[in-house]
């Protein structure tokens, strides 16, 4: 009897396909939602460079900065984040001038915000302009954790975006 069933059973077309959907689906899941959070990640590393570089041309507008300008490109580049959360968006603002040559770029004043400092940004910067002439290096970081598959493995995955603009007259932009 019990091997009239099982004989049965394996000449039955009708199992295969819920079998088959049973092994294949999850694989399927799984590489759908994989590629949904890649997708997510691209878009907000592209969403980065654009608030790096909106803060970076905001402040390089006008002859001058001065704090509450720091602060309204601050909210610009949130905003150019959105719809994305913005309590992992840090940001490290640096005024160079270049005193003494081209190799010589020195950190004139600096902003920082829900970051550490980049230590590379007078490295960076060297070579940029000539003496006198001035850069605004904007540094945008991003911890990004995946929508799907960040509560699982607590994976995240940090985002950096370095921008470099000079003044509409290529002077060195104090703050004030």
């Amino acid at each position: 009897m019990v091997l009239g069933m099982l004989r049965h059973w394996w000449k039955d077309d009708e199992a295969v396909v819920a079998i088959e959907m049973g092994i294949l689906m999850p694989v399927m899941l799984t590489m759908l939602l994989g590629i949904m959070d890649i997708g997510n990640e691209v878009y907000l590393s592209q969403k980065l460079i654009n608030a790096d570089q909106m803060v970076a041309d905001l402040l390089t507008r006008n002859d001058t900065d001065s704090n509450a300008d720091l602060q309204d490109a601050l909210i610009a580049g949130q905003l150019t984040l959105s719809p994305f959360d913005t309590t992992t968006f840090g940001i490290d603002i640096v005024g160079i001038q270049f005193q003494g040559g081209p190799t010589k770029p020195t950190i004139e004043w600096r902003y920082t915000n829900n970051m550490t400092s980049n230590p590379d940004v007078p490295n960076d910067a060297q070579n940029l302009g000539n003496d006198q002439d001035g850069v605004v290096v904007v540094t945008a970081v991003y911890t990004y954790v995946p929508f799907f598959f960040g509560g699982l493995t607590s994976a995240s995955y940090n985002l950096q975006e370095v921008a470099f603009a000079r003044g509409r007259n290529g002077l060195f932009i104090p703050l004030v």
